[in-house]
């Protein structure tokens, strides 16, 4: 009959598993934030519509969005921005129209208006 091991030999044997430990709390801790998606009342739709219809790729702009769980906030270049298909793409970041709930021209410190 085997070598009957101790429980600290055993739990040698599932040592490498213990990287994981830290997954289950990250996963708890996504649930907790998450956040349901809002929709815009018809007046603030409106106005985010026309927001996005003067903005034009190179244009710098703050916004914030529904990001699968929760809201985020961004800040980058548009690097392209499809009528068509309701699309925002900030530096590499692809967003929805639909999931913008609000979104803001700015111009970047530093730039030098005096070149232009």
């Amino acid at each position: 009959m085997g070598k009957v091991s101790s429980r600290a030999d055993r739990a040698k044997m599932f040592a490498p598993f213990a990287a994981l430990k830290g997954y289950y709390e990250l996963i708890l801790a996504q649930e907790a934030a998450k956040q349901d998606k809002r929709e815009l009342c018809e007046d603030d739709a409106y106005a985010l519509s026309e927001k996005l219809k003067k903005l034009d790729k190179g244009v710098h702009v703050h916004l914030r969005y529904y990001d699968k769980v929760c809201y985020v906030s961004l800040t980058g270049v548009i690097s392209r921005i499809d009528f068509d298909l309701r699309l925002l793409v900030v530096d590499t970041k692809k967003i929805l129209f639909d999931d913008i709930i609000w979104v803001e021209e700015y111009e970047p410190e530093g730039k030098e208006t005096w070149l232009l």
